[in-house]
């Protein structure tokens, strides 16, 4: 495999995931509260553990677009761990069972799972830092 830079694509999947997502119900606080928590279980849990707590965590909504976003980085041309056919095109219970086995599969070989790990780490390390830098642009505009 060619050498490439990560930081990048991970940059830009990482504040996709936080400003693309358009339900104002979940704020920034929320977005960086699940965010972060989605990183400390992929770092003391793992890839699989990441991906079912998204899929369950009280903010649904925006735990399934964290988790279809860092899928589809997964898949990128670039990184391609995964096929681009287990992102599924929706949120139904068949595409997230199929994610769910594709990232179960990704646990299987340990090289392809280090660099899942590192991949996923560095975009929700941004995501969490956007959502930060977000939240500090809206507080010095409302001051």
């Amino acid at each position: 495999m060619a050498a490439f830079n990560l930081e990048p694509v991970c940059a830009r999947y990482g504040m996709d995931l936080v400003t693309l997502y358009k339900d104002e119900k979940t704020g920034l606080d929320d977005r960086e509260n699940i965010v972060t928590k989605a990183l400390d279980v992929l770092v003391e849990n793992g890839v699989y553990a990441m991906t079912v707590f998204l899929l369950t965590c009280n903010k649904d909504k925006f735990g399934l677009h964290v988790l279809k976003s860092l899928a589809s980085l997964l898949a990128d041309d670039k990184v391609n761990l995964i096929s681009k056919k287990d992102v599924p095109p929706g949120m139904g219970r068949e595409g997230m069972l199929e994610l769910l086995t594709a990232m179960r599969r990704l646990t299987e070989d340990m090289e392809t799972l280090f660099m899942a790990r590192r991949v996923l780490e560095g975009a929700l390390t941004f995501a969490r830092y956007h959502c930060k830098a977000l939240s500090r642009l809206k507080k010095e505009e409302g001051k």
